[in-house]
């Protein structure tokens, strides 16, 4: 059973990269074990678990999930460099 906030950030971002969208909370649960709410533990709101997942693609420099966050313009890819945007 994962428990701790990286593993959690982990298996999100595995299941993006698969499925090519951000994971529901419920889904992201059932995958790891764990209850909603004990997701909600770490992350109060459902938009800030959204929000790690995308600050930890960019700073893991996910390689499916980054180009998606930057068509979106989601202010998480605000945190790399021009350059590494325009590749």
């Amino acid at each position: 059973m994962i428990t701790n906030k990286e593993e959690i950030l982990t298996a999100g971002l595995e299941m993006w990269a698969h499925d090519r969208q951000v994971p529901t909370v419920r889904a992201l649960a059932k995958k790891i074990g764990v209850t909603h709410s004990a997701i909600l533990y770490h992350w109060k709101k459902v938009s800030l678990l959204q929000a790690a997942l995308a600050v930890a693609a960019v700073t893991r420099q996910d390689p499916i999930i980054v180009p998606i966050l930057i068509v979106m313009g989601h202010p998480a890819v605000s945190l790399m460099a021009s350059v590494d945007r325009e590749r």
